[in-house]
């Protein structure tokens, strides 16, 4: 070879080398499955199962590119495939197991070499709960589902139950769970809690899934003594970094609920849950709770001759489910007894929340709301009375008040200051008092205020209010439909 072609191979290799380099920077994805796939390759499964451990890079490579709730479910059913055309046994911990796995890798997890375990199809995992002990530092959704695969194979299936709840709490929209917990009532003999699991399974499950676990025949449908209710809005509160957010509901129409006692400790329910948030067009369940129980009620009261039931669920991440993120909460409770319900809804995510507060009564009962003194019928309730001094309690609410020349019309500019908030603001917090109104606008009830030589209307939105009915508005139990009735009927306030 001679001089100049040896030069010009070298440069050719160099530059292959760069060109490389660069599209390994250029695509990360690409470059964190390198960096984990070795982690697909378990040291001590010899021979290692070729096709769990290409599943394993798939879920991993779906995670980094598409972070979809798809990964977990795809992997689960091409693992339980798989171990089927192989004919292994128990492949339906199999799937759980290594899902695990693959989800401990896909989270960056630390212990995840300590799952070797799941890629063995011959173990029956009944020797594996200290393993899964060193493994877990803070359980999630998927290792509660491992450890109750483990409580199972060691015949603890009451200890799996528990295991498979927990597991729900964390994750309650998970199919898969529903599903095993179902089959293990199955064999306690616990048939009509089974076919309400395999109830939920059925509406939860994606297609693919439902194709390779069909639904059991026996599943839950609602008792022909089943009742109409209706559920009659009241009121919600909305809590963020930002302002309070309160809003009256009690203009709203009713909703009619279907539900059925099915036993002591569970109702049956349709159309009284938010099913954005669950269930889509299904039926969900509320369970008893304990009035002394840890659970904390710090949106209503719980009176001594009452009973609660409710709803919770819970969304944390199917891709990523050992990070510490944040996740979603949701619950509905009703308390109350066989005559009326009171409801509260809670929305949770980060830190924010909106609470709700509902009445539930029979069809033939009438519209409690009634009661509430309403100042413009079809709007909003106004609980602003002439003479009114208006305080900004969350420091928020007030810097976000526009002022308008009158009802439904034009914002009022002032100045630099743009609007009646900022101009509040930079003035040291003037007094601001109620002159004028009520006034029934197209959605809202209006009032004319005062401050200083700042004269407009504002739309009653419940931003801003008296000192005493924000504290009991924005902080502690949401108000009572009792409550609101007292201070619909509230005076004019003295101007002195």
């Amino acid at each position: 070879m001679n001089q100049p072609t040896w030069h010009i191979l070298v440069v050719v290799a160099l530059l292959a080398l760069v060109t490389s380099g660069l599209v390994a920077q250029d695509d990360p994805v690409e470059a964190e499955l390198n960096r984990l796939r070795r982690w697909c390759i378990p040291p001590d499964i010899a021979p290692t199962p070729e096709t769990p451990q290409l599943e394993c890079e798939a879920y991993i490579s779906c995670v980094l590119s598409s972070h979809s709730n798809n990964c977990y479910f795809d992997s689960f059913i091409e693992l339980l495939n798989w171990c089927e055309a192989e004919s292994q046994n128990n492949c339906f911990d199999f799937a759980v197991m290594n899902s695990t796995y693959f989800a401990a890798i896909g989270s960056h997890a630390a212990t995840y070499d300590l799952f070797f375990m799941a890629f063995d199809p011959e173990n029956d995992y009944s020797d594996s709960l200290e393993q899964y002990t060193l493994a877990v530092d803070v359980p999630n959704f998927v290792t509660e589902l491992a450890h109750a695969v483990i409580l199972k194979n060691q015949g603890n299936l009451q200890a799996a139950i528990e295991a498979i709840n927990e597991s729900i709490r964390l994750q309650t929209l998970n199919p898969i769970a529903y599903y095993m917990r179902g089959n293990i009532y199955l064999n306690l003999s616990m048939e009509d809690r089974a076919a309400r699991d395999f109830y939920t399974y059925s509406i939860l499950a994606p297609e693919n899934l439902l194709d390779i676990l069909p639904t059991p025949e026996s599943i839950f449908s609602m008792p022909d003594n089943s009742e109409e209710w209706l559920l009659y809005p009241v009121f919600s509160r909305g809590i963020s970094p930002g302002p309070i957010t309160l809003n009256d509901l009690t203009h709203l129409a009713p909703t009619s609920v279907t539900i059925s006692l099915i036993d002591e400790n569970t109702f049956a329910t349709i159309n009284l849950v938010d099913y954005s948030r669950s269930v889509d067009g299904g039926i969900t369940f509320l369970h008893y709770i304990d009035p002394n129980s840890d659970i904390v009620y710090p949106y209503y009261v719980y009176e001594d001759d009452q009973r609660a039931y409710r709803y919770f669920a819970e969304a944390s991440s199917y891709v990523e489910p050992f990070s510490d993120w944040g996740s979603d909460g949701y619950s509905v409770t009703i308390v109350g007894n066989d005559d009326m319900y009171s409801a509260y809804s809670e929305i949770e995510r980060f830190e924010s929340g909106y609470y709700s507060h509902m009445i539930l009564l029979h069809t033939d009962d009438q519209d409690p709301r009634q009661e509430l003194e309403r100042l413009c019928e079809g709007l909003p309730m106004s609980y602003l009375r002439l003479g009114d001094k208006l305080t900004d309690s969350d420091g928020f609410n007030m810097i976000y008040l526009d002022l308008y020349h009158e009802p439904d019309g034009e914002k009022i500019m002032i100045n630099d200051y743009f609007s009646f908030g900022n101009w509040w603001r930079e003035n040291d917090h003037p007094n601001v008092v109620v002159t004028d109104g009520p006034v029934c606008g197209e959605e809202y009830v209006w009032w004319q205020i005062n401050s200083d030589e700042q004269v407009g209307w504002i739309p009653d939105q419940l931003r801003v209010l008296p000192d005493e009915l924000f504290t009991q508005f924005a902080y502690g139990p949401l108000p009572t439909l009792e409550e609101l009735i007292e201070l619909s009927h509230r005076v004019e306030q003295s101007n002195e």
